[in-house]
């Protein structure tokens, strides 16, 4: 079977989760980094990690539980001190793009756009990886804050006729 991944968008954009997900890891020394996709809920994370948590934490949980998979990538900041007690959530969108494509802001479907808008107003550190490819497989891998890139949303939804 021979795959496209310049026209699989799902296909691509999972298999860049996977490996921002593993760059991330390496960069930050934290095992703690996952995809959404890969969990039906945060409870599942929590449980299945045996986690520990606060009520300054409670706050991302309970957005979290109301807005599943609204991101690609969650890492969890353990402290040292304690018995996996999570110190602080980040929340990660992972966008890619070929390196012809002239764009200098990111796209978001809506849905998107307001859960990340909304954790950063609550103070929950969003992230964007932007992954630009190139050719011969090489591909730049680059961290920027949310609330500091240019954006562009839209949306697929259809009105019924």
């Amino acid at each position: 079977m021979l795959k496209n991944l310049s026209m699989d968008y799902n296909l691509r954009g999972y298999s860049f989760e996977y490996i921002s997900k593993i760059l991330l890891r390496r960069t930050n020394k934290n095992n703690f980094i996952f995809q959404l996709a890969q969990f039906d809920s945060i409870e599942e994370i929590l449980t299945k990690y045996r986690f520990q948590y606060d009520e300054n934490i409670n706050q991302i949980l309970e957005i979290l539980r109301t807005d599943w998979n609204r991101c690609d990538l969650i890492e969890f900041e353990i402290d040292e001190n304690f018995n996996r007690k999570i110190k602080q959530i980040i929340l990660y969108d992972v966008k890619t793009k070929f390196y012809k494509v002239d764009r200098d802001y990111f796209e978001f479907c809506t849905s998107n756009f307001k859960f990340m808008d909304k954790c950063t107003k609550e103070n929950i550190p969003t992230k964007i990886i932007s992954i630009v490819l190139f050719e011969n497989w090489r591909f730049s891998f680059n961290l920027f804050e949310f609330s500091a890139v240019k954006k562009k949303t839209y949306s697929n939804f259809k009105k019924a006729l």
